[in-house]
Formats: C-alpha cells, structure tokens, sequence
C-alpha cells in the first residue's frame, strides 16, 4: 500500500507540472480560455492513475457550433501515448466548462511530460465539412 501511495505521488506531482505546459490547438470560433489536468486517484493498487481534465471553452463566433475535445498525453518527442476525445457544442458567443475522467495506466503516466488541448470543429449534418 505504501509502495502505491508513494507512486502516485510522484505522479501527481508530474501531472501538476505539465498542466501548466499544456500545448493548446483550437479554430478561430472556439478557444480555450483554461485548461486543467490532476490526477485523482490509483487505481487497481496503482495500475491505473484515474485523472480528470477540465477545459473552459469559448464559441466567438455568432452561430451555435459542435465540436470534439481531444486530451493527448505526450512525451518528450512529442510522440502521442494516449488520447481520449468527446463531443460538445456551444450556443453562440456560449462559454462553458467541460469535464471528464479517464484511466491512464501508470506505465504510459510515467512517460507523459507533457499534454495538449485540440480542438476540432465538426460540421453541421448537410454541410461540406
């Protein structure tokens, strides 16, 4: 037990340090106005480290808008370890904070040094993408 508690420590301390270095890719109608990645707890006696992000977005544009956030974890060659990705949408001129948890195995957790916020419009049904 105190061998996990120990581990998910020095993760959460690695996590702390790259939610301040997060890499941020959004349109022009949607920004991302903060962004926050913690670990919330080991799992599974430290197999998995459970985190939760938290992303407060911004439709500028003067139209309703839908669109996927995707949460990659990186590592120091910028090489994409894992990602999760949902679906949102905004009302005009909307600003709104979206949340979601995920499991991250410990063994890739202790690679990530970094994130990044991507933000990818997705077109209305009936339109050219």
């Amino acid at each position: 037990m105190g061998n996990a508690r120990t581990f998910f420590l020095l993760i959460a301390a690695a996590f702390l340090s790259i939610t301040i270095a997060a890499n941020v890719q959004a349109s022009e109608k949607i920004v991302v106005l903060q962004y926050q990645l913690k670990p919330v707890e080991s799992v599974e006696s430290g197999k998995y480290i459970k985190t939760e992000w938290n992303a407060k977005i911004r439709n500028r544009a003067s139209e309703p808008v839908n669109f996927s956030i995707t949460i990659a974890f990186l590592n120091n060659e910028n090489e994409v370890l894992k990602e999760t990705t949902s679906k949102h949408s905004l009302l005009a001129q909307e600003t709104k904070s979206f949340k979601d948890t995920m499991l991250l195995e410990a063994s890739i957790a202790s690679k990530v040094s970094t994130t990044k916020v991507i933000l990818k419009e997705i077109p209305a049904e009936g339109t050219a993408p």
